[in-house]
Order: C-alpha cells, then structure tokens, then sequence
C-alpha cells in the first residue's frame, strides 16, 4: 500500500464531484484522494496512479459504471471497487455488479458511513499486509460451493414451481451460496443492508422470482470438484461451518446477547472459516502439504501465516468487510483465535467469545481436547470457563443430532 491510501470518486456530473470535495476535505491528510469524470478518466489516471478504492457511479453516459468496474476487477484486482448509485439500476447491470463489486452504496448517502467504512476496509487490509493476499482476496467474485449442495439448490431454483423455502434451506447450509445471497441483499436494487441476516431469512426477501433472475447463470457459483487436492479437508471445513453456524446461534441465544448480535450469529458461524476456504480453494497444492500439520486452530493460524503471511482470520474478516458485512462479525472472525486481543470488550460473552468456544467445540467431541483448543485463561477472565461444559452438552446433545446436520453431504 502506499504511504497514504488512494481512492477516486467518480462520477459523470462535476457537481457531485464537488460535494464530494467540500464533504472530504478533512481527510485530505489521511487521504490520496482524486477525482474524475467518467470512466475512461479513470482508467486513463489508474493507469500512471496505484488506487486502493474506487467509488463510482453506476449510471453514467459513455463507459457505464459497469463497463468501469469490470475494466478496474481485470485490471487492478486488488482494488476495492465500490458502487455508488442513485438507485433505479436496471436488474441486468444488478447481476453483472454482484461479479465485479465489493459493497453498494445509494444516493444520497451518508457520508460519515462512507469515511467509516473505508476506514475499516484500510484496518482489515493493513492486518493482512501481504500484497499478494489482498490481490487474492479482492479479485474474488464467488466462493465455491459444496456440489451436493449446490446441484440441490440449482435443481430446485430451475425447478417449474421453485419453493423458497427449501431454496432457503439449501442457501442457509454452504457458505458460498449463504455469502453470495447476503453479498446480493447489499445493494440499492434491495434498499437496505442485509448483510448479517440469517441466510434462509435472505432468501424470503428476495423472493423466487428475484433469485431466479439474479442468479440464473452459473456465474455467480461454482462447485469444489473432485480431483481438487484438499476436496476432502474442505469437505470436512464445509460441514464445520454448517454446525458453527448452528451452535453459535444457539449458544448467542443461550447467553441472550442483544438482538442485533442475535441477528448475525448464524451467519457468523457460517462464514468464521471463509478464510480457511479462501486459502484452502485457491493455492490448493500449498496449502495441501499443510492441512496434515493442523492438530489446533491456533497451530493452523501459525502455519498459514508462515507460508503465506496471512493466517485464515485476517484473511476471512478483511473479505467479509469487503463484501459488506457487520462490523461485529469481520471482528469476530478476525479474533476469533486471539480473542484477549480483541477491541472493545465488555464483561461475560460476546459474539468473539463465543465464536471462540464455538469453533472449538464443532474441532473436536472430546471436552479435554476442546479445552486445549481454548485460550483459558481469557474464557476465565471473563466468566465464562465454568459454562463450557453447558455448551458442550448443549452442542452434543441438541446441535449435533439435527437432521440438517447429520444427513448434511457434500
């Protein structure tokens, strides 16, 4: 990164632009900030210019807003491309931006929203350093899907009379469809930030016939197959995170957390690995010789930031930032093994925590083993060390024994 982050704003009425100006003045210090009408400014500038962000238009004459970022996805991955719209976009160009952008912004929007969350997107970006990694991270339009999964849900979504709600079903059980789906709901063709909800929640408001507009081509999916060298490691990571997903929602509401915490539980268990999937499904044959080192979440982490100078945490939380997620979710993933570590941390359980025991115990079935796993002395210091064995037992006998779970395939 450069010494100061760089971030264009553009847009085709010089206007906008200049509210633009007086609204970010202040940050001019902290900020490379430039400015351009249209996108082949752009381009033209990015070509001398490194930009981490870009902030565009969408309806703009001349280059659309979504020939501009889907220039900007192949030519500068690694740069965080968010859009910005007046709303009114057609469903078409919806498609082609849920493959080329990373969050969506509407008009008029909040502007101190915009400064905090290229703030944080910069925070999650510096904790992974490696520039490889975050051309990686940013360059990816879709996470693989289990193929079980996946041909259900295909079936079904193509099906004469689609039913929601097993589409909803199939949504809320793999990571990469649940990731897409809330990734889809945060845009200014839905109106509202869904980002967090439950996936089978996300799929009610959608709707069948939204689903089988957006998603009607296999663009925006693809399935791990076969011959893939860690199919089997990940076969394993996918069924974790379907029982993450179960446990923690159990264990935020056992521990009543507030409603908004609640609200993003699932989702976080379901997603607290993408980072182990992001690094697992992409550099397969490196990170093949060392899933047969792992006997801990915390020696995984070492391993992987060893050989690739990010561990699957940092990597997870900065890619949910990216595609718009909760704050206290990207925070959950990304102390997840460092929960001591982690900001802002009042008395008893939070979602860091729990996502903590959580991914613990879905490890391991021995309570001793599931303690090893554990930083202790941060789960006494909080109060929380004596209910392990509460939610163990809550996880042996209720979480493991759903039927979702136990007839889950790959």
């Amino acid at each position: 990164m450069n010494a100061k982050p760089s971030i264009v704003f553009v847009d085709d009425q010089n206007n906008i632009l200049q509210g633009f100006r007086r609204s970010l003045r202040s940050l001019e210090s902290e900020w490379d900030i430039h400015y351009s009408i249209g996108g082949k400014e752009t381009l033209r500038l990015m070509e001398t210019t490194p930009i981490d962000i870009i902030v565009s238009d969408t309806n703009m004459p001349g280059m659309r807003g979504t020939e501009l970022l889907r220039e900007v996805q192949n030519l500068y991955p690694q740069t965080t491309r968010l859009v910005l719209s007046g709303g009114g976009s057609r469903s078409d160009d919806i498609s082609i931006l849920l493959r080329t952008s990373h969050q969506f912004f509407s008009k008029p929007f909040d502007i101190e929203k915009l400064k905090s969350t290229v703030n944080r997107l910069l925070m999650l970006r510096e904790k992974v350093s490696d520039e490889k990694l975050i051309k990686l991270i940013a360059g990816i339009s879709k996470l693989p899907c289990a193929p079980h999964i996946y041909e259900a849900f295909k079936k079904e979504r193509e099906g004469s009379s689609a039913d929601l709600d097993k589409m909803g079903t199939y949504i809320a059980q793999d990571p990469g469809l649940t990731a897409k789906m809330l990734q889809s709901l945060n845009s200014t063709y839905f109106g509202v930030n869904k980002a967090g909800v439950h996936p089978f929640k996300a799929a009610q408001s959608m709707g069948p016939g939204t689903i089988n507009y957006l998603f009607d081509e296999d663009t925006h999916f693809h399935t791990i197959e076969s011959d893939h060298p860690n199919y089997e490691f990940l076969s394993k990571i996918y069924k974790q995170s379907l029982h993450a997903a179960l446990l923690l929602e159990a264990l935020a509401e056992a521990e009543n957390l507030p409603d908004q915490i609640k609200n993003i539980a699932y989702t976080t268990g379901m997603l607290g690995n993408v980072g182990t999937i992001i690094l697992a499904y992409s550099l397969p044959e490196t990170y093949a010789k060392l899933t047969p080192e792992f006997k801990s979440p915390a020696q995984q982490a070492q391993l992987e930031k060893k050989t690739f100078g990010g561990s699957h945490e940092v990597i997870g939380a900065y890619f949910l930032g990216l595609w718009g997620f909760p704050e206290a979710a990207c925070t959950a993933v990304s102390y997840a093994q460092t929960p001591d570590k982690a900001p802002e941390q009042g008395s008893g359980a939070n979602l860091t925590a729990l996502l903590h025991v959580t991914q613990a115990l879905v490890q391991a079935d021995d309570l001793e083993m599931q303690k090893s796993f554990l930083n202790m002395p941060y789960l006494e210091s909080r109060g929380l060390a004596d209910k392990l064995q509460q939610w163990h037992d809550l996880d042996k006998n209720e979480i493991r024994s759903q039927p979702t779970l136990k007839g889950w395939k790959f």
